[in-house]
């Protein structure tokens, strides 16, 4: 008589479910991202990865060498993978986005928006911010260095803070965080680190959004940007604790770490940024923006540059 043990009925079991997986038998879905570039000379470059993540921080430092891109799109699949079929069926993913995207773009709207994207940048915000300098300077604090550096990307993005002046109070925030590298960190079992921001409400009062997962955040602030809410930069705090059911009170000291950190005296420093006469006209923009509203993807551009953007 041949006897099985609960154990070795589980190994079975994972067994073929490994199996099966390797030869398609369950759905898997696939997730690829993409976006447009303009650089000055006028080429336009189309990319699509399955890496989030590093798509986005490429499109962050392109940022600061003034190329301009497209907000991120997604594009998901759902199916049955034969063995051995996975990379070529996330290249026909990523061929399908790329032709969904080149249909929404080539369609006049980087020929009607570069000129807004060539307009440089005045300095209206450089003393705002280097009276922001002069006010933390010596403090080595990291949570004021992150306020400060999300207050100059806000303004550089804004067109109220020129390029040399961005690298110039940038380098100052790069060589204080740079004396602050050799500061102790106290390691325990489990490492979580927490992305948020804070929004003001319509009513005035303010709240904020965060969860461990950091593009989960980027797209969340993005949709309320969109919606026309006032929302701070993003910020994060890491933190080392013991046990999992230390997680609730973890997170309670994030809320009110991020909540003190972006507060209504930091909130008034960005409104005061974004109240500054920019260089983009408000109309031409509006014009631009009727014409593509057929463009689902485009209009999407333009409404996020139209968010970002101090007009005139």
């Amino acid at each position: 008589m041949e006897y099985f043990s609960f154990e070795n009925r589980d190994v079975r079991c994972a067994a073929d479910v490994g199996r099966m997986a390797a030869l398609g038998r369950f759905d898997v879905e696939f997730a690829i991202y993409g976006c447009a570039s303009i650089y000055k000379n006028g080429e336009i470059y189309y990319r699509a990865t399955s890496h989030e993540n590093k798509l986005f921080d490429f499109i962050r430092q392109q940022r600061l060498e003034e190329v301009y891109s497209t907000p991120v799109i997604r594009l998901v699949k759902r199916g049955k993978v034969p063995s051995g079929m996975k990379e070529q069926i996330l290249q026909e993913i990523k061929y399908e986005l790329l032709q969904k995207m080149k249909r929404q773009y080539e369609n006049g709207y980087f020929k009607m928006m570069q000129p807004f994207f060539q307009t440089e940048a005045n300095d209206n915000a450089y003393s705002l911010l280097v009276n922001y300098a002069e006010k933390i300077y010596g403090h080595f604090d990291d949570a004021e260095l992150q306020l400060f550096n999300g207050a100059l990307l806000i303004a550089f993005e804004a067109k109220v803070l020129t390029k040399t002046s961005y690298q110039q109070l940038k380098a100052w925030h790069d060589h204080t965080r740079h004396q602050m590298a050799d500061d102790p960190v106290i390691e325990d079992n489990i490492y979580r680190t927490f992305y948020g921001f804070v929004y003001e409400k319509k009513d005035g009062t303010r709240d904020c959004f965060f969860d461990a997962q950091e593009m989960t955040t980027v797209y969340h602030q993005q949709e309320m940007m969109l919606h026309g809410e006032f929302i701070g930069p993003i910020v994060q705090k890491n933190y080392w604790f013991r046990q999992f059911d230390q997680m609730s009170a973890i997170r309670r000291n994030y809320r009110k770490w991020l909540m003190d950190a972006e507060n209504e005296i930091y909130l008034q420093q960005l409104k005061a940024i974004r109240s500054q006469q920019g260089v983009i006209d408000k109309d031409a923009l509006c014009l631009v923006s009727k014409k593509l509203i057929d463009y689902s993807e485009a209009h999407a551009a333009i409404d996020y540059y139209d968010a970002i953007w101090n007009k005139k």
